[in-house]
């Protein structure tokens, strides 16, 4: 699998060049900030994938470019703090090619997607309990709440009427070096059920992406998410 990697020098991203060297898949194109799109158009046509952790000016200057110069490759990106503008320019692109976006790529966090979903709907009978959602990340964590804490918000708004306004219902931290932490409380007058996600290294993103990259080759056009990789 020859991949293209925006931003490869970032935290993740320098994983992800870790992961893809000396592997059966290769890091074909690295795409940074100050990247010249006409030096690397001829090499990037050759990918299987792009993976994007960047930002999202980074996100939408590659979507711009593809759009330019034809590009119709799967991608996957993990980017958060996507304005309406980018999501949309994401949605065309998925109209031409199969793309997979993802708040959180760990297969941990995942899977506290699907759980919390059950709970919810089971928990929307009319049982008098509220959601409430924590979320922890490290200093330099530029979004607030995170991509994954809106995810769980989203996902509880969905298929309940336990969640209120997202001011409301997600309390957000921003402590020393932690990676990532999320939990979702249920709360009623008499109990508590609690689940949670603690990401002890960000190694576990990079390789979700490559699990992801993997799974989209082959798809159809359109949107989609880790929870088709799981299910």
């Amino acid at each position: 699998m020859r991949v293209a990697l925006i931003g490869s020098n970032g935290k993740v991203g320098r994983l992800l060049q870790s992961l893809l060297s000396g592997s059966e898949n290769e890091l074909f194109v690295k795409i940074e900030a100050n990247v010249d799109y006409n030096a690397i158009e001829a090499r990037l046509k050759k990918c299987d994938v792009v993976i994007d952790f960047s930002t999202p000016t980074g996100l939408e200057h590659f979507l711009d470019e593809a759009t330019v110069r034809g590009v119709r490759i799967p991608l996957v990106t993990g980017t958060t703090g996507l304005s309406k503008f980018i999501k949309d320019k994401l949605e065309i692109y998925s109209k031409e090619a199969p793309v997979l976006v993802e708040s959180n790529m760990s297969i941990g966090a995942n899977i506290l997607f699907l759980i919390t979903q059950e709970v919810s709907k089971i928990l929307s009978k009319d049982l008098n309990f509220v959601a409430k959602i924590l979320d922890v990340h490290h200093v330099h964590k530029k979004d607030s709440p995170s991509g994954t804490a809106i995810t769980l918000f989203d996902i509880i708004k969905k298929h309940s009427n336990l969640i209120k306004s997202k001011e409301e219902s997600i309390e957000s931290k921003r402590e020393g070096e932690v990676v990532g932490y999320h939990s979702v409380k249920f709360i009623s007058n008499g109990e508590e059920i609690e689940v949670n996600h603690l990401a002890k290294d960000r190694i576990i993103f990079a390789k979700g992406a490559i699990v992801a990259a993997q799974m989209i080759q082959g798809r159809g056009p359109g949107i989609y998410g880790m929870k088709d990789v799981l299910l």
